[in-house]
């Protein structure tokens, strides 16, 4: 394969908020959590998946080298595993290049046809449980050593590669020396082939990525994972990793996944579209650099009816009827909340809020010139101070999350307290309050 195109780089903005491409353009993330994509997929059911991906408005893949879902032993769509078999042990500086399309064929095909339909792609080297399992198939594989060597391999592998984005952890935690170095080592082969591409770290569920790689410096931007444990606002992780120093750009790489069973339970309920536009309108106007949405039948791509041991009704369809969700189909409407944002340069403002609720209920809002944005996920009323003598109700407008329509909005003035009222309120009755000029 002749590959003649050099890798662009993304950087991070000079405030160290967002990321940017080569010439100074906002970076517009909005991600899908594909996890297994690499694992599970044939490039006609890829070629399916990024077309619908692409129309719905995603621009970015999440996803991973070395799987969770057994990824060592199970082989992927074309019977092929990535490394040499030795029984039972797995050795990561010895990839299995045996014969014709190997895995790591696969893997560049698949790269290749993401960028064909313009999506970058987040990739992991590997799952965390190959080297901290604390739950998972695993087995656990890297020592420092071959870590260092196998991201040498890879990146210089896939150094042709223009739209890549590394993710280095992989949903556990570091627990011990050990495991910190393996990161390092990690970190250190991926820079030391000259690789310009930014470099994250995915961390467990509610769990700052400062808890594991504190302020390291290979650390471009902090991801964390809001997660799928409770049904509560997400949107206090973005805010508090916002404040932290030094200055990084945030993302919740992987929030609350549209039809996952709350805390692991389908007994408590499934997550739905709300669930996931409030966790990212919460975590945009907090201060997030972009959004990340998923599925949960989507992230391992399950087939139609597929079950989970010890677990009935965990998936709710298979994959592909998956794609077609609400929560997947309103994914283009927060993106252009987030390109205003961008354009607008809006940061948090809850300075403006003169009265917020608790819980599920919290208000959010993010201002720039030109631009003010407040949320209110169950359409209670706005409470604003705002020191404009002009009537704001000229410039207000609110939009739904659901469908991206504008109706005009009409406040009162009582002191210095603008107050708004959604047209609707209720679970799922969510509105963005813009106000421009």
């Amino acid at each position: 394969m002749t590959h003649n195109h050099p890798p662009p780089t993304l950087k991070v903005s000079q405030d160290h908020r967002r990321l940017e491409h080569p010439d100074g353009r906002p970076f517009v993330w909005v991600a899908d959590t594909a996890w297994e994509l690499i694992h599970r997929l044939n490039l006609e059911q890829a070629e399916r998946y990024f077309t619908v991906r692409s129309a719905q408005g995603f621009t970015v893949i999440q996803t991973v080298v070395l799987a969770e879902l057994d990824g060592l032993r199970a082989p992927n769509a074309y019977g092929r595993v990535p490394l040499e078999p030795q029984g039972d042990h797995f050795d990561p500086t010895r990839p299995d290049l045996a014969g014709p399309y190997s895995y790591w064929d696969h893997l560049e095909a698949l790269l290749e046809l993401a960028a064909a339909h313009g999506f970058w792609v987040a990739l992991l080297p590997t799952w965390g449980d190959k080297f901290s399992r604390e739950r998972g198939a695993g087995p656990e594989i890297f020592t420092p050593e071959n870590a260092h060597r196998y991201a040498c391999w890879l990146a210089q592998r896939l150094a042709h590669f223009p739209q890549l984005i590394w993710v280095l952890g992989g949903d556990r935690r570091l627990l011990t020396p050990q495991h910190r170095s393996v990161v390092s080592a990690m970190a250190a082969g991926l820079r030391e082939v000259g690789s310009q591409h930014l470099i994250t770290f995915h961390p467990i569920g509610e769990r700052s990525p400062f808890d594991d790689v504190g302020d390291a410096p290979w650390l471009d931007f902090r991801m964390v994972q809001s997660g799928h444990g409770a049904q509560l606002s997400s949107t206090e992780w973005v805010a508090r990793e916002y404040v932290r120093q030094p200055t990084l750009p945030i993302l919740d790489g992987e929030p609350r996944y549209e039809d996952h069973p709350v805390a692991f339970d389908p007994a408590r309920g499934y997550f739905d579209a709300w669930d996931v536009r409030t966790a990212q309108l919460g975590n945009l106007l907090s201060g997030a650099l972009g959004l990340s949405y998923g599925h949960h039948s989507v992230w391992g791509f399950q087939p139609d009816q597929a079950r989970w041991p010890d677990h009935d009704a965990y998936f709710l369809m298979g994959w592909e009827a998956a794609l077609e969700r609400p929560g997947a189909q309103q994914v283009r409407v927060q993106k252009q909340v987030l390109e205003a944002v961008l354009q607008h340069s809006c940061v948090p403002a809850q300075h403006l809020l003169a009265h917020t609720y608790p819980g599920l209920n919290q208000l959010t809002a993010a201002a720039g010139p030109g631009l003010t944005l407040v949320y209110s996920p169950t359409g209670l009323p706005l409470e604003l101070r705002v020191s404009s003598t002009a009537d704001l109700s000229e410039f207000a407008q609110w939009s739904s999350p659901r469908t991206g329509e504008r109706t005009p909005a009409r406040g009162t003035l009582e002191g210095q307290i603008w107050t708004f009222r959604p047209p609707s309120s209720g679970r799922g009755e969510d509105w963005l309050l813009w106000l421009e000029n």
